[in-house]
Protein backbone atom coordinates (compact mmCIF):
# COMPACT_ATOMS: atom_id res chain seq x y z
CA UNK A 1 0.00 0.00 0.00
CA UNK A 2 1.15 3.88 -1.19
CA UNK A 3 2.19 6.18 1.87
CA UNK A 4 0.04 9.49 0.73
CA UNK A 5 -0.94 12.67 1.48
CA UNK A 6 -3.66 15.98 0.89
CA UNK A 7 -2.09 19.06 0.25
CA UNK A 8 -3.73 22.48 -0.75
CA UNK A 9 -2.10 24.43 -2.98
CA UNK A 10 -2.15 28.10 -2.88
CA UNK A 11 -1.24 30.52 -6.41
CA UNK A 12 -1.62 33.80 -7.51
CA UNK A 13 -4.46 33.81 -10.06
CA UNK A 14 -1.86 36.32 -12.12
CA UNK A 15 0.56 33.66 -12.08
CA UNK A 16 3.14 35.65 -10.16
CA UNK A 17 5.67 34.25 -7.62
CA UNK A 18 4.89 34.87 -4.25
CA UNK A 19 6.78 38.22 -2.23
CA UNK A 20 8.11 37.63 1.24
CA UNK A 21 5.47 39.40 2.82
CA UNK A 22 3.23 37.86 0.96
CA UNK A 23 4.28 34.46 1.51
CA UNK A 24 4.64 35.40 5.68
CA UNK A 25 1.21 37.01 5.35
CA UNK A 26 -0.48 33.77 4.22
CA UNK A 27 1.62 31.17 6.34
CA UNK A 28 -0.13 33.67 9.23
CA UNK A 29 -3.51 33.32 7.96
CA UNK A 30 -3.21 29.71 7.95
CA UNK A 31 -3.06 29.95 11.59
CA UNK A 32 -6.14 32.19 11.74
CA UNK A 33 -8.71 29.64 9.75
CA UNK A 34 -10.38 26.40 11.23
CA UNK A 35 -9.31 24.09 8.45
CA UNK A 36 -11.48 21.92 9.00
CA UNK A 37 -11.15 18.03 10.31
CA UNK A 38 -10.63 14.65 8.50
CA UNK A 39 -13.04 12.01 7.67
CA UNK A 40 -11.48 10.37 11.17
CA UNK A 41 -12.57 13.86 12.86
CA UNK A 42 -8.48 15.13 13.49
CA UNK A 43 -8.49 18.32 12.60
CA UNK A 44 -6.31 19.00 9.71
CA UNK A 45 -2.93 20.76 10.79
CA UNK A 46 -1.38 22.76 8.31
CA UNK A 47 2.43 22.48 7.71
CA UNK A 48 3.65 24.77 5.36
CA UNK A 49 7.59 24.44 4.38
CA UNK A 50 10.06 27.09 3.93
CA UNK A 51 10.02 28.91 0.62
CA UNK A 52 12.96 26.65 -0.36
CA UNK A 53 12.33 23.41 0.90
CA UNK A 54 10.92 20.05 -0.32
CA UNK A 55 7.68 21.67 -0.97
CA UNK A 56 9.42 23.05 -4.32
CA UNK A 57 10.00 26.65 -5.37
CA UNK A 58 8.04 29.91 -4.01
CA UNK A 59 5.38 29.31 -6.44
CA UNK A 60 2.87 27.81 -5.61
CA UNK A 61 2.68 27.96 -1.64
CA UNK A 62 1.91 24.21 -0.88
CA UNK A 63 0.28 23.46 2.49
CA UNK A 64 0.55 19.51 3.95
CA UNK A 65 -2.70 19.08 5.18
CA UNK A 66 -2.88 15.44 6.40
CA UNK A 67 0.13 12.66 5.28
CA UNK A 68 -0.80 8.66 5.61
CA UNK A 69 1.51 6.15 6.07
CA UNK A 70 0.28 2.69 4.94
CA UNK A 71 0.76 1.00 8.01
CA UNK A 72 -1.58 3.67 9.89
CA UNK A 73 -4.40 2.16 8.71
CA UNK A 74 -3.86 -0.67 10.72
CA UNK A 75 -5.76 0.91 13.68
CA UNK A 76 -8.53 2.41 11.61
CA UNK A 77 -11.20 0.09 11.21
CA UNK A 78 -13.74 0.59 8.44
CA UNK A 79 -16.55 -1.79 7.76
CA UNK A 80 -17.83 -0.53 4.63
CA UNK A 81 -19.32 2.84 5.21
CA UNK A 82 -17.81 4.30 7.87
CA UNK A 83 -14.16 5.15 9.89
CA UNK A 84 -13.76 4.83 13.71
CA UNK A 85 -10.17 4.29 15.11
CA UNK A 86 -9.59 0.90 16.43
CA UNK A 87 -9.93 0.03 19.69
CA UNK A 88 -6.85 -1.47 21.48
CA UNK A 89 -6.86 -4.95 23.28
CA UNK A 90 -3.99 -5.89 25.41
CA UNK A 91 -3.01 -9.64 24.52
CA UNK A 92 0.05 -11.85 25.32
CA UNK A 93 1.81 -12.78 22.14
CA UNK A 94 4.86 -15.16 22.95
CA UNK A 95 4.40 -14.24 26.81
CA UNK A 96 4.92 -10.60 26.29
CA UNK A 97 1.92 -7.96 26.66
CA UNK A 98 1.42 -5.82 23.17
CA UNK A 99 -1.47 -3.47 22.49
CA UNK A 100 -3.41 -4.93 19.62
CA UNK A 101 -6.09 -2.70 16.91
CA UNK A 102 -8.98 -4.78 17.16
CA UNK A 103 -10.20 -4.75 13.56
CA UNK A 104 -13.35 -7.41 14.25
CA UNK A 105 -15.55 -4.98 12.12
CA UNK A 106 -13.01 -4.11 9.19
CA UNK A 107 -13.63 -5.12 5.41
CA UNK A 108 -9.53 -6.25 5.82
CA UNK A 109 -9.49 -4.66 2.25
CA UNK A 110 -6.53 -2.19 2.67
CA UNK A 111 -6.12 -1.15 -0.54
CA UNK A 112 -10.45 -0.10 -0.44
CA UNK A 113 -9.76 1.57 3.08
CA UNK A 114 -7.09 3.46 2.01
CA UNK A 115 -9.04 4.43 -1.37
CA UNK A 116 -11.97 5.80 0.40
CA UNK A 117 -10.28 7.62 3.36
CA UNK A 118 -8.29 9.40 0.69
CA UNK A 119 -11.15 10.32 -1.32
CA UNK A 120 -13.49 11.50 1.36
CA UNK A 121 -10.77 13.59 2.81
CA UNK A 122 -9.85 14.78 -0.24
CA UNK A 123 -13.31 16.07 -0.17
CA UNK A 124 -13.10 17.71 2.95
CA UNK A 125 -10.06 19.22 1.77
CA UNK A 126 -11.49 20.71 -1.44
CA UNK A 127 -14.58 22.07 1.10
CA UNK A 128 -11.35 23.42 3.43
CA UNK A 129 -10.11 25.06 -0.01
CA UNK A 130 -12.90 26.97 -0.98
CA UNK A 131 -12.68 28.43 2.71
CA UNK A 132 -9.57 29.25 2.59
CA UNK A 133 -10.02 30.51 -1.17
CA UNK A 134 -12.79 33.31 0.30
CA UNK A 135 -10.61 34.02 3.30
CA UNK A 136 -7.81 35.33 1.54
CA UNK A 137 -9.32 37.15 -1.75
CA UNK A 138 -9.73 36.80 -5.26
CA UNK A 139 -6.07 37.69 -5.85
CA UNK A 140 -5.12 34.07 -5.43
CA UNK A 141 -6.60 30.77 -6.31
CA UNK A 142 -6.51 27.44 -3.79
CA UNK A 143 -6.74 23.68 -4.71
CA UNK A 144 -6.81 20.47 -2.91
CA UNK A 145 -4.93 17.55 -4.16
CA UNK A 146 -4.14 13.65 -2.61
CA UNK A 147 -0.39 12.50 -3.86
CA UNK A 148 0.61 9.21 -4.06
CA UNK A 149 4.03 7.45 -3.81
Amino acid sequence: MADACVTMTVSRVDGAEFSDDEWEALRAKLGEVDLGVDELGAPFEPLVGHRDDVFGPPTPFRVLLRRYWGEELDCVVFDGESFELARFDLMMIHGEEHDVPDLSRDIGDHDRKFTELMSRDLARARRTAEVFARTIGPTYRCEAASEFW
